[in-house]
């Protein structure tokens, strides 16, 4: 904004501004106010976020804070000083000093710098207010032809002159921003209720719970507190915001609890009324005909299994289920089954059979997951199949096709690691 130029006060050397320097990295030398400075980020992110040329920040840049935007008339950095109390005439002398020689050494770099604090003394309350309304009136009205502009900025004059600031009215006018919101920013409630509510005003957040955006708040928490002197992309903090965001699972609707309700019966009459194969012949069918996920309908029933007494028979049932449709927990099931029952010969060669019927699956997403396992999977059934072999040979022997089988698949799921 070009209201008005006035001379400025010629510096005795011009500053060299460099990442380097002390003053830039006070939060990471010194630590104080550091929490303060992420708790500010915490809750101005989603006033970033609405922003469509928000690109950017970095906490403990050049400034406590630097941001960054991209304009359709070119680039926008804005430097941020944070401070954790209310500023007075005096410090804020070294804040607007500070500002000034950024300016000046890095020329061009920073559109706007802003000091952000709890609160303004008197006098700078008064600065604030007219900064604003400077800057509020200079569109509509002609530098030297309304006089109201020109009273409006002999009167900002006036009082920099007064309170002896180091910068001229025009720098003030341009460039200088004050936030000062920020008295609930050292109380983890109030912050996160701040973060939250702006998080829902943003229109692409319109239908998330306050759950929800609590959940994105402690991981961007969390994320922004562990960070310093790292850039930190809208694409990461987005990132960040819908993961969070999307951990939240679809709730069952009323209509759909019959499932829950027709399996959890099935749970409670196994082992008086039913058999462990009509049981898990039963709860495959409610599980197939299910509109939902079967995992959805299945973890909805492990209260109900977990309130049973831990013996073969519910292990057994837990396990061939979790296993059949090859569910995340199968792997943990078998080992529950054979620390608790291994000892019996028919557990071992169920724990076996299953081990196999898994171990594609599990081999294929240690590969995709990049992880090794493929052949700690082969060694954890032929355990089984080995203790097999020393209670009930007869039983192992029947199974020798089986184990030459897994044994094939297994090298081609190592080859492929």
């Amino acid at each position: 904004m070009d209201l008005r130029r006035k001379g400025s006060r010629k510096l005795d050397r011009k500053p060299h501004a460099t990442l380097s320097d002390r003053r830039a990295r006070g939060g990471v030398i010194g630590g104080k106010g550091y929490g303060f400075q992420a708790a500010y980020i915490i809750s101005r992110i989603p006033l970033w976020l609405a922003d469509n040329n928000f690109v950017q920040f970095l906490q403990e840049g050049a400034g406590d804070v630097d941001v960054r935007f991209n304009r359709a008339d070119g680039e926008e950095r804005w430097y941020v000083q944070v401070k954790n109390h209310e500023v007075k005439v005096t410090e804020a002398r070294q804040v607007l000093a500070q500002f000034r020689e950024m300016d000046v050494g890095s020329s061009g770099t920073y559109t706007r710098f802003t000091l952000a604090c709890p609160g303004l003394t008197g006098s700078l309350k008064q600065l604030r207010a007219a900064v604003e309304e400077l800057r509020g009136i200079g569109h509509f009205f002609r530098p030297g032809k309304d006089p109201i502009l020109d009273n409006t900025w002999t009167d900002l004059d006036s009082l920099v002159h007064r309170l002896r600031l180091p910068v001229g009215t025009d720098f003030l006018a341009d460039k200088v921003y004050f936030d000062t919101d920020l008295a609930g920013l050292t109380d983890d409630d109030s912050l996160r209720d701040l973060f939250v509510g702006r998080l829902l005003r943003l229109d692409i957040c319109a239908s998330v719970t306050f759950e929800e955006a609590t959940r994105a708040y402690e991981r961007l928490a969390l994320r922004t507190y562990q960070t310093v002197r790292e850039t930190c992309f809208r694409e990461q903090v987005e990132a960040i915001i819908w993961e969070a965001l999307g951990e939240t699972e679809e709730r069952l609707l009323p209509e759909y609890d019959d499932y829950v309700t027709r399996i959890g019966s099935v749970i409670a009459d196994l082992g008086s009324v039913l058999t462990l194969e009509t049981a898990l012949y039963l709860t495959r069918a409610i599980l197939e005909e299910s509109p939902w996920p079967r995992e959805r309908i299945w973890e909805s029933c492990q209260d109900a299994l977990s309130r049973r007494e831990v013996c073969l028979e519910t292990l057994l049932f837990r396990a061939r289920v979790e296993c059949y449709y090859e569910m995340e927990d199968a792997v943990d099931t078998l080992e529950d089954l054979v620390n608790a029952c291994g000892s019996r010969s028919e557990v071992l060669e169920e724990a076996a059979s299953l081990r196999f019927r898994l171990a594609d699956d599990t081999a294929r997403r240690a590969h995709d997951e990049g992880r090794s396992g493929v052949q700690a999977e082969f060694d954890e059934a032929s355990r089984h199949l080995r203790s097999l072999y020393k209670a009930e040979p007869e039983a192992a022997g029947s199974r020798k096709a089986e184990i030459g089988f897994a044994q094939d698949m297994f090298r081609q799921a190592e080859s492929r690691e």
